[in-house]
């Protein structure tokens, strides 16, 4: 079972059902579909298997970020591993405070 191809607006990030032309978030209007990895561009039609240039969601391939859809994909991981480590950062910057004085 292969996985689905989901479709995001670039201007807002909203995830948009793919018979939609406009974004439900931002009203953006798409004219076209743009892969992430290789930046082919074509009709969503052209996409319903993955990208029909370099193979990204064709079925039986995963792409990296996405093993439970449901998680937010890369972004949403990168975004989490940027607050664990900001949130680390303070911490430590709380010790060394809490030393000086």
């Amino acid at each position: 079972m292969g996985v689905t191809a989901r479709f995001f607006c670039d201007s807002c990030g909203r995830e948009v059902p793919r018979n939609k032309v406009r974004c439900p978030g931002c009203g953006r209007f798409f004219s076209s579909v743009k892969c992430p990895k290789c930046g082919f561009e074509g009709e969503a039609v052209l996409f319903q298997k993955g990208c029909p240039s370099c193979g990204y969601l064709r079925a039986g391939r995963k792409a990296p970020g996405y093993g439970n859809l449901e998680s937010g994909g890369p972004s949403r991981i990168v975004l989490k591993i940027l607050i664990i480590l900001f949130s680390l950062i303070v911490l430590v910057l709380l010790i060394i405070l809490l030393r000086v004085f």
